[in-house]
């Protein structure tokens, strides 16, 4: 009789254990679902911009989300601004690619979203550097895109 008492005790136990192995690997994952992902149809539409035909390219006719400036990362360019909240970017930032630029959109400098675009579309001039919204116009010339203000 004493046999049956226990053996209850060592399933509850190890089901405690169960449920605080699956707590504790939810918790964990639910970290990286905050990590924003790159933004492939905003990419594409801003590459089509600028393929187009027009001299230049206003990021803000493209976007229909609140930010208020951008950055710009180059391949190798690493994230050293501290002035900049991206860590909700980190884990799915590549910044070791040759083919791509990445374009990080801010609000109040954090991270709201970001994209990868083709260097096949030209290379940025203007890398790392912080670009305020309403100077956000590029001009298309080749190989490289610069920031209209600067003509």
């Amino acid at each position: 009789m004493h046999q049956n008492i226990t053996l209850p005790k060592i399933r509850l136990k190890k089901l405690n254990i169960l449920i605080a192995t699956l707590l504790l690997t939810f918790i964990s994952c639910q970290k990286e679902s905050d990590q924003l992902k790159p933004d492939s149809v905003l990419a594409k539409k801003i590459e089509a911009a600028f393929k187009s035909k027009s001299e230049t390219v206003d990021l803000q006719k493209h976007t229909d989300f609140e930010w208020d400036s951008i950055v710009i990362f180059g391949p190798y360019s690493g994230m050293d601004n501290a002035e900049l909240n991206l860590s909700n970017i980190q884990e799915n930032l590549n910044l070791s690619n040759d083919g791509i630029h990445t374009i990080v959109f801010l609000k109040d400098n954090t991270s709201v979203k970001f994209v990868e675009l083709s260097r096949l579309i030209g290379d940025f001039k203007d890398i790392k550097t912080q670009i305020p919204k309403e100077k956000a116009t590029f001009l298309k010339t080749t190989p490289q895109i610069k920031l209209v203000s600067e003509e």
